[in-house]
C-alpha cells in the first residue's frame, strides 16, 4: 500500500494555489467596490458565505506527481456533515482503493492488494504536521478556512490584495480570500520546526442553492518532500435524498498499519 499512502493523505487533507480563473459569484454575496472592500469586510463574507450542506457528492479526475509517482486517477467521493467521508479512487475503471473517514478514525481498503488498514488522525498529524481532525477535512475539501478562522489579521506587509495571517502552536498560516467572491483562492501552511511547508489551491466554483464551492483544487507539498496533487471535480450534487455508502472489509485481507 505503500505507493499509496500519499495519495490517500493528500485526498484527505485537499487544497491550494490559483488565481482563480472563471469564477462565479454567489448570490448571497452583494457586490462591493474594491475601494469599499475592509479586511474585516472580506473576513465577515467569507464567513457567512461557508458552504454548507446535510450531505455531498463529488466525483471527478485526479492527478499525482511526485519524484518517483506520476498517476492519473478518477474519484468518488460521499459526505455526510460531521459524521462521514467515504471515498473511491479508480485507475483504468477498476476500483484501487476504498476509504471510510469518521470523526474518530480513518480506514482503507487497498482493492488491489488485498490489505485492509485502520488509522487514527494522528497519521495525518504526523505527515502534514497540522492538527487536522475531521471537522477540517470538511472544510478544505468544501475551500471554507480551516485553521485560525477567528483570529486572522491582515498583513500589512503584502503586495497581494486580501492576504490574512494567523498561527497556531507552531504552524503558520496565510490565507488569500477572492475580492469578488470572497471565497478562499490560496492557503498556505508552514511549520519550520517540523520541516513542513504545503499549498492549498481553489478555483472555478461551482454555485448550489447560493453556496460556492470549488471544481478545482491543487494540493503542493514544498516540505520535506515535493508532491503535488490534482482535483477536478465533473460532477457535484449536495443534499441528495439518499446515499449508497457500502464498506465492508472482506475477512481474506490482511491487516497492515499505514506508518
Amino acid at each position: 500500500m505503500r505507493k499509496f499512502e500519499l495519495i490517500i493523505l493528500l485526498m484527505l487533507s485537499t487544497g491550494f494555489f490559483s488565481c482563480g480563473s472563471s469564477l462565479k459569484s454567489s448570490k448571497s454575496a452583494t457586490p462591493i467596490s474594491e475601494k469599499e472592500i475592509t479586511p474585516q469586510d472580506m473576513l465577515n463574507r467569507n464567513k457567512s458565505g461557508d458552504f454548507l450542506f446535510h450531505n455531498l457528492s463529488l466525483k471527478g479526475d485526479g492527478k499525482f506527481q511526485s519524484k518517483k509517482e506520476d498517476l492519473s486517477f478518477s474519484y468518488r467521493v460521499l459526505m455526510v456533515q460531521d459524521s462521514l467521508i467515504w471515498c473511491s479512487i479508480s485507475k483504468l475503471g477498476i476500483e484501487a482503493l476504498r476509504i471510510q473517514i469518521s470523526p474518530d478514525s480513518i480506514e482503507v481498503l487497498d482493492r488491489l492488494n488485498k490489505q485492509y488498514a485502520h488509522a487514527d488522525y494522528s497519521f495525518l498529524q504526523r505527515l502534514t504536521g497540522m492538527d487536522l481532525d475531521y471537522r477540517a477535512l470538511e472544510n478544505l475539501l468544501t475551500g471554507n478556512i480551516v485553521f485560525v478562522k477567528d483570529s486572522l489579521l491582515a498583513d500589512p506587509k503584502s503586495k497581494i490584495p486580501h492576504r490574512f495571517l494567523g498561527k497556531k502552536d507552531s504552524t503558520f498560516f496565510a490565507y488569500h480570500l477572492n475580492a469578488e467572491n470572497f471565497k478562499v483562492n490560496r492557503m498556505e501552511a508552514e511549520n519550520t520546526a517540523k520541516n513542513q511547508k504545503t499549498f492549498i489551491t481553489y478555483s472555478t466554483f461551482k454555485e448550489l442553492s447560493g453556496f460556492l464551492i470549488p471544481e478545482y483544487i491543487l494540493l503542493t507539498v514544498v516540505k520535506p518532500e515535493r508532491n503535488q496533487l490534482e482535483l477536478t471535480h465533473t460532477r457535484i450534487e449536495r443534499d441528495q435524498a439518499m446515499l449508497s455508502l457500502n464498506f465492508t472489509i472482506p475477512e481474506s485481507y490482511a491487516r497492515i498499519r499505514l506508518r
